[in-house]
């Protein structure tokens, strides 16, 4: 009975009379799509180095994503095989990481780079930097978390697939030390994901609760300020331009990158505009280039990439790169001509923002523009306080000529005035180190009389460098003050700052307290102390008493091994730093045979510095020696080669230097010397500030100097009857100054034999 249903079962499905294969069923059944980007991960993984583990996977293992939302990606190292890879953990932001990890993405049509125009870009260039260490990697994971965002933006919702190609994995070489490893591509697993439609109501969401965050004074706002980055809507854009006024360092960055990067750039650019006169928005250096960079992107097509070899490419690639600078430059003069126009109506703290941007774009004003712009400096001592502290503090260090005059001496004594926070500390020794400074240009009496108060008090409020700089040689009645507060640093109840101690008695301390400087250290004795603090201590020897300071500082040099600290390796060069003597170069010229190459390395950078004429032919026997030598010893040829080539001391005519080749073993060294012959001439190149005039860069064929002197001094080591060309660059409106350094260096030259001609006019830029 149940064999018969079952025959009926069949006959009504059509089964029975058809005689069917299984390989027939298969053979007609819809063949699957081979999967080319699985395929293609497959291989590449196949390639991984052997015993090395590499995952990917979203944090927490999260599969779905609003459009906006974070994406943590956690990269997991491991290996089966110890002591043979390491693992640069490095995870810091694009700007310093760069292309150390590359994610590979199924859809690349639906993806976009958010920070392309940034980093493709003529005008910005690429940062780098950050913190990072370099370690083995083990059989326990190592993780290291990856956002996404940085990389990538998901402006189309669907699903995703991606994997990673990370250049973190070095190969440890025979010894085990991880930081001398050679590099390999590591490839990791295809991750799956989702982005979910737009959801208006998430996205609000996201948004309160960063501005909720962002409205408290005392929390870290960087967080926040990178959910509003990433969020992708016009209200967190709306949100990012009224917070990019440069009064927080951290958001700055993430809000500059984050209007990059938005995808709603039209109405970025558009809002951006807006404001620049808005009487309450402050407008900083930055706001005007990231606008500029927005629009130019916006207006012209980027450049294709550098068409290597072909020359008329080459040509028609840089015209381009021309007029891309030229509209960018074009738009940032636009935007900083409304700016000016719309100083006056803006408020204080808006006020004090554009008077910065106006002095950072002073270079780029014509004539007329900045006659009406510094009129309007002037005016910052109004609002001065309303800038944040860094941006204080550079304008202060960098800036200061712009505005420097007797309307500024009000606000730098309430800088000094200030009571200061913990919160802020750094940055308000700083400020006030330079709000000094400048007071004592502007009123060098009152100047004089809040240094010499400050060295008497007894904890520091500012940074040495400032309580150093008067003019006196030497401060007698703080001789026993300084001797004081040197021995109360020292023993078990120490108190004060060694350092700030030494490097007073270093400047300003007399002979009388000799004795209680040496008892003191003596205790732990040469070589065991801090480098700082010995070096300041020698060069107070050296200069009170020659003698013994020559004497301790070989025994510096000398000060090696077990319980001694390693700074013989820099010693004479940060003796040389504070107080050059005969001294130093002597026991520079010992060190040259030392074999220690740091050692030999100091030696030649002091002679380089330092040494006179007579030193050179210690430098030419050291290379002889090493020339000799059955092995290569490329650091110290490459220290010797630099002296020889760069010093302040004398020439390297084309004789000496072609002698110097024939000396060389290392080929890397041996094409320095080549290309130095190879572009020797005698030409002068000045580049001069923007503002005032005064020269930025001096340089005389190949050795830079850094000063007017420095150069006169340079010119006559050269023979008589030697041409000089001069080349000189005004940036701005550098005014009468660069014809007046030019008379005057012709002049010079022509006194001493020599001429100077012209092979450019000053350019301004």
């Amino acid at each position: 009975m149940k064999v018969s249903l079952l025959l009926l079962v069949l006959l009504a499905s059509g089964f029975i009379g058809q005689p069917v294969s299984v390989a027939q069923n298969a053979t007609e059944a819809p063949a699957k799509e081979p999967d080319a980007f699985r395929q293609e991960n497959n291989q590449k993984r196949a390639q991984n180095p052997d015993g090395l583990l590499f995952t990917a996977a979203f944090k927490d293992n999260q599969k779905q994503f609003h459009p906006g939302e974070t994406l943590k990606l956690e990269l997991s190292f491991a290996t089966s095989t110890p002591k043979t890879y390491a693992l640069d953990n490095a995870s810091y932001d694009r700007s310093g990481r760069l292309e150390i990890d590359t994610f590979v993405v199924d859809r690349p049509d639906s993806v976009v780079d958010p920070l392309y125009d940034y980093f493709h870009s003529v005008f910005f260039g690429f940062m780098g930097g950050g913190l990072h260490g370099i370690g083995e990697i083990t059989n326990k994971p190592q993780l290291i978390t990856a956002e996404l965002n940085e990389w990538m933006r998901f402006d189309k919702p669907g699903r995703y697939r991606l994997y990673v190609v990370s250049h973190r994995v070095g190969k440890m070489k025979k010894g085990g030390d991880p930081y001398h490893s050679s590099g390999v591509v590591a490839v990791s697993n295809v991750v799956e994901f989702e982005i979910l439609p737009f959801d208006k109501k998430w996205a609000t969401q996201k948004l309160n609760e960063a501005l909720t965050v962002l409205s408290k004074p005392d929390v870290d706002h960087h967080p926040s300020c990178r959910t509003l980055r990433f969020l992708g809507t016009t209200a967190a854009a709306s949100e990012m331009i009224k917070r990019f006024r440069g009064d927080d360092l951290a958001c700055e960055f993430e809000l500059g990158f984050g209007l990059i990067g938005s995808p709603q750039r039209d109405y970025v650019i558009r809002e951006m505009e807006s404001v620049l006169s808005s009487p309450q928005q402050p407008v900083i250096s930055r706001f005007v280039s990231t606008l500029a960079l927005l629009k130019v992107a916006r207006q012209r097509p980027p450049l294709p990439p550098y068409p290597d070899g072909n020359e008329e490419q080459i040509k028609l690639w840089n015209a381009q790169l021309k007029e891309q600078r030229s509209a960018y430059e074009q738009l940032q003069l636009d935007y900083v001509r409304q700016l000016l126009t719309a100083v006056p109506s803006k408020e204080p703290g808006a006020r004090a923002a554009a008077l910065q941007t106006l002095i950072d774009y002073d270079w780029l004003l014509s004539a007329e523009d900045f006659a009406q712009a510094r009129g309007l400096f002037a005016s910052l001592s109004e609002v001065f306080s309303r800038l944040p502290l860094t941006a204080q503090i550079r304008l202060l260090e960098s800036r200061w000529k712009a505005f420097a005059g007797p309307a500024m001496l009000p606000v730098l004594r309430a800088i000094l005035k200030e009571p200061g926070t913990d919160r802020a500390q750094y940055d308000q020794k700083e400020l006030r180190t330079i709000a000094l400074t400048r007071l004592a240009e502007l009123s060098p009496d009152e100047g004089r009389r809040i240094i010499l108060e400050e060295i008497r008090h007894p904890t520091l409020r500012m940074n040495a460098s400032v309580l150093r700089s008067l003019p006196d040689e030497t401060l007698p009645e703080f001789d026993n003050l300084l001797a004081t507060k040197l021995e109360e640093t020292r023993g078990p109840n120490a108190t004060g700052d060694t350092d700030v101690i030494t490097t007073l008695i270093e400047r300003y301390a007399t002979d009388s307290i000799l004795p209680r400087v040496k008892a003191v250290f003596d205790v732990p004795g040469v070589g065991k102390w801090s480098c700082t603090p010995q070096a300041d201590l020698l060069a107070y020897f050296l200069r009170v008493d020659p003698a013994s300071g020559g004497e301790y500082l070989n025994k510096a040099v000398a000060a090696r091994g077990e319980g001694f600290s390693r700074c013989y390796t820099f010693v004479l060069v940060q003796v040389a730093q504070r107080h050059m003597s005969r001294e130093i170069e002597d026991a520079a010229l010992l060190s040259l045979d030392d074999d220690d190459t740091e050692v030999v390395a100091q030696a030649a950078r002091i002679i380089q510095e330092h040494g006179g004429a007579d030193a050179e032919s210690a430098l030419w026997r050291r290379m002889e020696k090493l020339n000799e030598a059955t092995q290569n010893q490329p650091s110290i040829e490459q220290s010797l080669v630099a002296a020889l080539t760069h010093s302040q001391g004398w020439v390297a005519t084309p004789e000496k230097l072609k002698r110097l080749l024939a000396l060389c073993r290392v080929e890397g060294n041996r094409h320095e010397v080549e290309q130095l012959i190879a572009t020797w001439r005698p030409d002068i190149y000045v580049t001069l500030n923007a503002s005032d005039g005064e020269p930025v860069s001096m340089a005389v064929g190949h050795y830079q100097v850094n000063s007017v002197d420095a150069l006169k001094q340079k010119l006559l080591q050269f023979p008589s009857g030697t041409v000089f060309r001069w080349s000189a660059m005004a940036l701005g409106r550098s005014g009468p100054k660069a014809q007046q350094l030019f008379d005057e260096m012709k002049s010079y030259v022509e006194q001493h034999g020599m001429k100077l001609e012209r092979v450019s006019e000053p350019v301004d830029q």
